[in-house]
């Protein structure tokens, strides 16, 4: 099941999202990025801790997170703060509606992946 929850994360970018992007890894960490935006505003190094905490194995680098941010707030679908010297990120309604309809084609796209994942069974 484990498995299947990573590979769900992965293929969903390309299969159920409204916008592309250059790489499926950043599509992922675009998911888990407004995932964490979803329960509240923060900064960058709180963004790669919190998803090496849900993953338990994955912590991005700032090389990768920065670009990805940057990419959810050209999409309008993150939005930035300024407090003293540090920048906040904040998931936008646009950025709700993504995740929501991404949370909502869960159960389908597992179904999907069994069915993908039974027919490479070696026989």
């Amino acid at each position: 099941y484990e498995l299947l929850k990573n590979i769900y994360f992965f293929l969903s970018i390309s299969i159920f999202m409204r916008f592309p992007f250059r790489c499926s890894f950043r599509g992922l960490l675009c998911f888990y990025i407004l995932h964490v935006l979803s329960q509240g505003p923060t900064y960058g190094y709180d963004l790669i801790k919190r998803i090496e905490n849900l993953t338990g194995f994955w912590g991005p680098s700032p090389g990768s997170i920065y670009p990805a941010l940057k990419t959810l707030k050209e999409r309008g679908l993150v939005k930035i703060r300024k407090e003293k010297k540090r920048i906040y990120y904040e998931i936008t309604k646009k950025g709700r509606n993504i995740l929501k309809d991404f949370h909502e084609s869960k159960s389908q796209l597992i179904e999907k992946l069994e069915k993908i994942l039974e027919s490479l069974k070696v026989k």
